[in-house]
């Protein structure tokens, strides 16, 4: 009795024992352009809305030690 040929596997890998890996390998294909075009302008977005609050949060205590100084000079 003959083995009947798995209808999943593609015909050029039906009866050949190669790894899952090696298999893995052989479909990857590369980005498109659009694809990374995409993953750029996530990156972007990531980054306008990171910087914004990175620079109130280093600017907050700037303006508390300004404020502290002229308080110091003024003798209040």
């Amino acid at each position: 009795m003959a083995a009947e040929p798995n209808p999943y596997q593609s015909p050029s890998t039906q009866g050949s024992m190669r790894s899952e890996e090696s298999l893995r390998m052989e479909k990857r294909r590369p980005f498109t352009l659009l694809e990374f075009l995409v993953v750029v302008a996530i990156i972007l977005w990531l980054v306008a809305l990171i910087i914004p609050a990175s620079k109130g949060s280093r600017s907050r205590p700037m303006r508390n030690s300004l404020q502290q100084e002229a308080t110091e000079r003024t003798g209040e």
